[in-house]
């Protein structure tokens, strides 16, 4: 979890839910390592150091001794360097999430789940909508989809906005505890962690088989998922090759510029949108989801959102047409 950021990113938040909460999902701040495997890769990561905010989080460019010495464990020479996040967090993502539905149940939200939502109806000039599911229809005065490259089928006007990637991923059985940080290759080519029981959890490579990837099948790659067992024993000469346990795909949503949409959806809507996270949701998910709901609760402007306004692509689509 690289917090820090933007201010929708401080991992005080986080730790402060989680506490006021009482959420055990096995929050740990170990710090986190990208390796640069170029030197452009390394250019940009001393490019961000410059740029960083004076108040953000510590953040260090190392060179390959740096990072061997941060991992202490040897480094293939294929690595130049690294960036160094000493503040960066492990969770345990699927604790965290029903901690959270706990917690929102506790302040009177109802979760109702296998209840597939089929259509909204209503326009930003109504003071109730109209949500269609499986179980019967909704009527309220706000609506926030969130579902993640499927929020397209609920706001037929996002058509373009959201693409479907797939991400691999593979765990091993148990080894030996080679890896005490959150890890990765620039910005996330491959990625990975150990937990404290020994498995390592590893993805990445989209880019080996890019356009098979763009796809919503949760199908695994054989390609890509031979690139992922073959990796640590090649990056680190000390690690042997790993014995796989699974293997699976998950589907994440982007968008034309990589950022997230997150704001109404069209703009001055009741109906709001949070979605393209690329797989990098965490970190964002609470400064945005309160964002959000400060705006509905309070009926200001969600100022804070505005760098991911999706009304920027309705604009462009607007002046290409």
């Amino acid at each position: 979890m690289l917090c820090g950021g933007t201010g929708l990113q401080h991992a005080e938040r986080v730790r402060a839910i989680l506490a006021a909460e009482r959420i055990d999902c096995d929050l740990e701040s170990p710090g986190h390592l990208a390796l640069a495997n170029s030197v452009h890769a390394l250019d940009l990561m001393t490019d961000e150091l410059a740029g960083r905010a004076p108040d953000a989080e510590p953040l260090h460019v190392l060179n390959r001794s740096g990072c061997e010495d941060v991992l202490r464990l040897r480094i293939s020479p294929a690595f130049l360097g690294g960036r160094w996040y000493p503040s960066g967090s492990t969770i345990h993502p699927l604790r965290f999430l029903y901690g959270l539905a706990a917690a929102a149940e506790r302040y009177g939200a109802k979760v109702v789940t296998h209840t597939p939502a089929r259509r909204i109806e209503g326009s930003r000039r109504v003071d109730s909508l109209r949500v269609h599911t499986d179980k019967g229809v909704i009527q309220c005065r706000d609506v926030v989809v969130a579902c993640n490259v499927k929020s397209g089928d609920l706001l037929p006007s996002l058509a373009g906005t959201l693409s479907p990637v797939r991400g691999q991923v593979l765990s091993t059985a148990p080894m030996s505890r080679f890896f005490r940080v959150g890890l990765a290759v620039d910005w996330v080519t491959v990625y990975w962690r150990q937990t404290s029981s020994g498995e390592v959890v590893i993805g990445g490579y989209h880019g080996l088989d890019r356009e098979v990837e763009r796809s919503a099948s949760e199908d695994v790659n054989p390609l890509i998922q031979a690139a992922l067992e073959g990796f640590l024993p090649s990056a680190f000469p000390d690690v042997p090759p790993v014995r796989v346990a699974r293997r699976w795909a998950g589907i994440m949503d982007e968008t034309p510029d990589g950022r997230p949409i997150a704001g109404p959806w069209p703009a001055e809507s009741k109906t709001w949108v949070i979605a393209g996270f690329g797989g990098h949701g965490l970190p964002l998910a609470l400064g945005v989801a309160e964002a959000v709901a400060h705006a509905i609760v309070n009926r200001v402007p969600a100022t804070a959102l505005e760098a991911l306004n999706p009304a920027r692509f309705r604009d462009a689509r607007n002046a290409s047409s």
